[in-house]
């Protein structure tokens, strides 16, 4: 069968995102440095794009469950609208969807990790009751 020229374009453009898809992905899989980072001075996710989040500009988090095995602790930030500027295109783009479906616009996705999404979220509460002390 022949493919008309739209088919052909779609197809090439489902082929070109799914490879790109699947290098992230492996590229995610092999790399070994922390994707989170946890500690006295903020959070740092390198998924999310943002750099380091001091613990001042955190002003509440909150645990949250998609389906059975994915978790995110949604972050709340001081200056939303700072932060969201400071997003890389693709996590703009995705922002207000995010929020439209009862997530933070700043999310950590925390599934697959070393710790339980419980103790992930336990430390970063610690934190950020300890930063508002």
């Amino acid at each position: 069968p022949t493919c008309t020229p739209a088919e052909r374009v779609a197809s090439w453009a489902a082929i070109a995102m799914f490879g790109s898809c699947e290098a992230f992905f492996l590229w995610m899989y092999l790399d070994r440095r922390p994707r989170i980072i946890i500690d006295s001075e903020g959070v740092f996710d390198r998924l999310l794009g943002l750099g380091r989040i001091p613990w001042s500009e955190i002003i509440g988090a909150r645990l949250e469950f998609i389906g059975d095995d994915d978790a995110l602790v949604c972050l709340d930030l001081r200056d939303q609208q700072d932060w969201i500027a400071r997003l890389p295109r693709r996590h703009r783009f995705l922002a207000p969807a995010n929020r439209a479906i009862g997530f933070s616009q700043f999310n950590l996705t925390i599934s697959n990790l070393d710790a339980t999404p419980e103790q992930i979220f336990a430390l970063i509460m610690q934190h950020l009751k300890q930063s508002n002390d």
